[in-house]
């Protein structure tokens, strides 16, 4: 039988300043690198998240090059969320299409969900380290080089978030754990901010115009000022404290800047959910994404994890992760140093860190304490389902279960400042892969028709129809399945070349002998895997 298949689709005090002392930076290894003749590409490639992009850095040089492959690909290729203007773009695959980089967790998860035809098109803003932005628009199509055409180009991306919205037990991608990660506000090295506690956000001040020494009093606007004095406590305080100007008693004011990262950062969603109850929330007056003053960096975007808004700004203060942080304090391959001064508060008397030099992690107690682990939060990566669940795929291998490549690679992920994950079952165990979202765009299909020519010995197959309204699928393998009536023998005609179902159009063939069907009466179909219920078409011939 020759059966041909075709797949359509539309288109100061309290704070933690850590000194290494000899250590300079290498340069970084951030987007994968040639490394001498071989390949600059990877089997499985990556973008998204600013908080991970050090650490799966990491994880890449950890895994290594493919073996026995002439070409030397990379098995884990990540691309850093931001780069200069002369890297904005990528190329993922060899012979593959320019991208412009994906900044950030939100923007990651939308490309690879356009990538694998779970959307037809996104916008998301790219923003690198000047004040300019770029809007752009992912596609998945069939035009060979077409700009921003991420359709095969993407396998995974990265999010220091879980999903809170479109969770869904059909869900197009999995979001597989593999580290645990804190954040902590970050100030400048010249910061008169006091040590500051978690506290709420409903935090404000007392008649005095006083307000309690906590995120949550400067996070709800309630404590815009700091007041130092000598020899007395520095205080948090609103705007209608006056201040005592007299020579005797010498108070200073100095206003505060608080900040959090653009809109697409995992990081900024975060901040936003703890404070304001939503990843989406409207910010508070007091609250900028770009900075106001301080250190001449007035309206430069504020960057996850990068202090150049708080430089030189004693009253400026952003969240900022703790392992990014010690990647960068300890140089390690593949991290860029952009603290520019910045250093981490100690939070209701926690510190974050613990040990120096090489030596130190974060603070194990940070991430247990009740008091701190109000901002501790597990990081993944976001990896299509049907890949994690065919135990062939590469993304197998690299992603699921305790024993994958990744969650194998425990030394590397404490070593990035991350804590490892303890658990050895359920959600919060390393490579957990039923943690969905975003309901599979699954196939409309159409039984296929068999008729039989006995005197040619074959069988002429209608064209059966894959296609969906919104963009595509998840990516689903197709099998041509032949049962016997009476269930007594099976087999997949196409074991060894399965369709894989994706955005655009495919054609093909198949060849089933006549023989190989002897006498009686068959079934003969189409099985798409994973093999959900309502989607194996068959017709008895």
């Amino acid at each position: 039988m020759t059966f041909k298949m075709t797949t359509k689709f539309a288109a100061a005090t309290g704070l933690t300043a850590v000194i290494l002392g000899g250590l300079v930076s290498p340069a970084a290894h951030a987007d994968p690198i040639a490394d001498g003749s071989k390949s600059i590409f990877g089997q499985l490639s990556g973008v998204g998240s600013d908080t991970t992009q050090d650490v799966m850095n990491g994880l890449s040089i950890a895994a290594g090059r493919v073996a026995g492959d002439g070409n030397g690909d990379w098995k884990l290729a990540s691309y850093d969320a931001t780069s200069d203007t002369a890297h904005e773009t990528i190329v993922t695959k060899s012979g593959g299409a320019t991208i412009y980089r994906p900044n950030g967790s939100g923007d990651g998860r939308d490309a690879l969900l356009t990538a694998i035809g779970q959307k037809a098109s996104v916008t998301g803003k790219y923003t690198y380290a000047t004040p300019t932005g770029r809007t752009v628009t992912w596609i998945s199509n069939t035009a060979v080089g077409a700009v921003n055409n991420v359709k095969g180009q993407l396998q995974f991306s990265r999010s220091s978030a879980g999903p809170t919205t479109n969770v869904s037990d059909t869900g197009a991608v999995s979001y597989v754990p593999f580290a645990k990660d804190a954040v902590d506000y970050a100030v400048a090295a010249t910061s008169v901010f006091p040590a500051l506690s978690v506290g709420r956000d409903t935090d404000a001040a007392d008649a005095n115009h006083i307000t309690p020494n906590t995120l949550g009093a400067i996070y709800n606007c309630a404590a815009t000022r700091i007041i130092t004095r000598p020899g007395f406590a520095t205080k948090l305080v609103d705007d209608s404290y006056t201040i005592n100007t007299a020579p005797i008693t010498g108070e200073v004011s100095t206003p505060i800047h608080a900040y959090i990262p653009q809109s697409s950062s995992g990081t900024g969603k975060f901040w936003a959910l703890k404070w304001y109850g939503s990843e989406s929330a409207s910010l508070p007056s007091c609250v900028k994404r770009a900075g106001i003053a301080g250190g001449g960096h007035t309206d430069v975007s504020v960057q996850e994890h990068d202090g150049t808004v708080l430089e030189g700004d004693a009253g400026a203060i952003m969240p900022f992760s703790i392992p990014k942080w010690i990647g960068m304090a300890k140089a390690l391959p593949g991290v860029e140093n952009v603290r520019h001064g910045a250093v981490l508060g100690t939070l209701n008397g926690i510190a974050p860190t613990s040990g120096l030099g090489a030596a130190m992690v974060i603070n194990p107690t940070f991430l247990t304490n009740t008091s701190t682990s109000f901002v501790a939060r597990t990081v993944y990566n976001v990896v299509p389902y049907r890949t994690l669940k065919d135990a062939t795929t590469n993304e197998y291998a690299m992603f699921n279960g305790p024993s994958s490549i990744v969650c194998s690679n425990t030394a590397t992920i404490t070593r990035y400042g991350f804590g490892a994950l303890t658990a050895t079952a359920g959600p919060n165990s390393c490579g957990y892969t039923e943690t969905r979202a975003y309901s599979m765009n699954l196939p409309t299909v159409t039984t296929p028709t068999f008729t039989a020519n006995t005197g040619l010995k074959k069988y002429v197959v209608a064209v059966p129809n894959f296609e969906t309204t919104n963009g595509g699928d998840m990516g689903a393998k197709v099998y041509v399945v032949a049962t016997r009536i009476d269930g007594s023998e099976s087999y997949k005609v196409n074991a060894d070349d399965p369709v894989i179902i994706d955005a655009g159009s495919k054609t093909t063939s198949f060849d089933l002998l006549w023989s190989d069907l002897r006498e009686g009466t068959w079934n003969l179909g189409v099985e798409i895997y994973p093999n959900l219920t309502g989607y194996s078409v068959y017709g008895t011939y």
